[in-house]
C-alpha cells in the first residue's frame, strides 16, 4: 500500500461517469493509514477489470472536515443533473451524518469544505455514526436515502428516508423520522448495508446478512456472513419502501416442483417431491380465523414454522424447537415475529413468497 492506505482499502463504491471517468467504471474507496481515513480512487487498466491502478491524485479527499468524528468512511457517488457529488458517512456531535463533496470541473477536484449532505436528529433514533450511506433516485422526483447506523436505541439496523435533493446538493427529507428497512431487524440482525443497483428500469438491492456467531464457529464452518437474495425496490404513494423478489430469481427454479390450486385444507399437506434446504415456496391463502402457513426443516424431533396469525395480524417464524447454532440468545431466541404493515382481514388474500437457502430465509408478503 501507499502511505495513505497502508492500513487497508475499505468500503466504497464503483461508479461510471461520462465527465469524470470517461464512462468507464472507477472505484471510490476508504483509504486508511495509522492516523486517519481519506477517500481515494482507482481506475481499470483494461476492459477486463482484473487490474486496477490508483489515481495519481490520491487521496482525492484528504480526510474528514473539521468538527466531525475521526470515523469517516464509505464514499458514495451520485449525480443530480449537471452536478456530481460524493457523500461520506461520519458523525457530528455524537449523531450520524454524511459529508457532501462537490466535483469542480475546472480543477478536476472535490471540495471538502465541511458541507453536510444529511444529518440525523438524535442518536437514540438515528444512531451515532452512519455506515454505507446510499442515495438513489426513484420515481416522481423522489430520492431514497439509506444508511446503516451504529448506536441507535435498538442497536444496528438499516434505516431509510425519502425526500428531494436541493439545488445545493443537500438531501431534504419528507420527514425527519426514519423508517426501518426490514419488518424484523434490531441489534444487528436483519439485512444491513444494502447495495443498490438500477438496471433496465428496476431498482435492485441486496444486503449483508450477519450471522453473529462466535469466531470459533465461523472458523469451523469456513464462512462468516452472507448476502441476501436480490429484491426489487419501489416507493408507494406515501413514500414507504415496497420490496418484492427480483424477477430474475425465477431462473433458479429447478424441474422439481409441487403445485396445487383451489382447495381447502384442514390439517397438513406434504409438498413432496420438494425437499432439502434450497427451496422457494409461493402460495396464496384466503385468510380464515385460525393460523396457517408452512412447516419447514421438519424431522422426527422438531420442525420450524412460518405462519400468519389472523387475530393479531402477525407473521411468526418459529425455529425455537430446532437443533441449531443459536446466535440470537436474548434477542429473538428463535422466534421472529412482526406485525404486517397492513392488517389482512378474514376473507382477504395473503401471498407468501418464502426463499429458503440453508440458514437464511427471505420472506415477502403480498410483494
Amino acid at each position: 500500500g501507499d502511505p495513505y492506505d497502508i492500513k487497508g482499502c475499505w468500503s466504497g463504491c464503483v461508479f461510471a461517469d461520462d465527465e469524470i471517468t470517461a464512462g468507464k467504471p472507477n472505484i471510490l474507496y476508504t483509504a486508511v493509514d495509522y492516523a486517519k481515513a481519506s477517500i481515494a480512487q482507482a481506475y481499470p487498466e483494461s476492459s477486463s477489470l482484473d487490474v486496477w491502478r490508483k489515481s495519481s491524485t490520491n487521496p482525492i479527499i484528504q480526510g474528514r472536515p473539521s468538527g466531525l468524528s475521526d470515523d469517516f468512511r464509505d464514499p458514495y457517488f451520485f449525480r443530480n443533473g449537471d452536478d456530481a457529488y460524493i457523500i461520506v458517512g461520519s458523525s457530528k456531535n455524537g449523531v450520524g451524518t454524511t459529508t457532501l463533496h462537490r466535483y469542480q470541473s475546472h480543477t478536476a477536484s472535490w471540495t471538502n469544505d465541511g458541507s453536510l449532505f444529511f444529518t440525523g436528529t438524535s442518536a437514540g433514533q438515528d444512531g451515532t455514526f452512519w455506515e454505507m450511506p446510499n442515495i438513489t433516485p426513484m420515481d416522481n422526483g423522489k430520492w431514497l436515502f439509506t444508511a446503516t447506523p451504529l448506536g441507535t436505541m435498538t442497536g444496528v439496523h438499516t434505516l431509510y428516508w425519502t425526500g428531494t435533493i436541493g439545488s445545493n446538493g443537500q438531501f431534504v427529507p419528507v420527514s425527519a423520522t426514519p423508517k426501518s428497512l426490514e419488518l424484523i431487524s434490531k441489534e444487528g440482525f436483519g439485512l444491513l448495508s444494502p447495495t443498490v443497483y438500477q438496471h433496465e428500469g428496476k431498482t435492485i438491492a441486496l444486503g449483508i446478512v450477519p450471522d453473529k456467531l462466535p469466531s470459533e464457529t465461523n472458523w469451523r464452518l469456513g464462512w462468516a456472513h452472507c448476502y441476501s437474495l436480490p429484491r426489487e425496490w419501489s416507493l408507494d404513494v406515501d413514500g414507504n419502501l415496497i420490496q418484492k423478489p427480483w424477477s430474475g430469481l425465477s431462473e433458479m427454479r429447478s424441474a422439481t416442483g409441487f403445485e396445487k390450486k383451489d382447495f381447502s385444507l384442514d390439517g397438513a399437506l406434504s409438498l413432496e417431491p420438494v425437499s432439502g434446504r434450497e427451496v422457494e415456496i409461493c402460495a396464496t391463502f384466503t385468510v380464515g380465523q385460525t393460523p396457517f402457513g408452512f412447516n419447514i426443516f421438519k424431522n422426527d424431533e422438531a420442525k420450524g414454522s412460518v405462519t400468519y396469525q389472523p387475530r393479531s395480524g402477525q407473521l411468526v417464524v418459529d425455529f425455537s424447537k430446532l437443533t441449531r447454532l443459536p446466535n440470537d440468545n436474548g434477542v429473538y431466541d428463535g422466534v421472529y415475529s412482526c406485525f404486517l404493515p397492513e392488517f389482512i382481514k378474514e376473507g382477504e388474500e395473503i401471498k407468501f413468497n418464502i426463499f429458503i437457502d440453508h440458514s437464511i430465509l427471505d420472506i415477502f408478503i403480498n410483494d
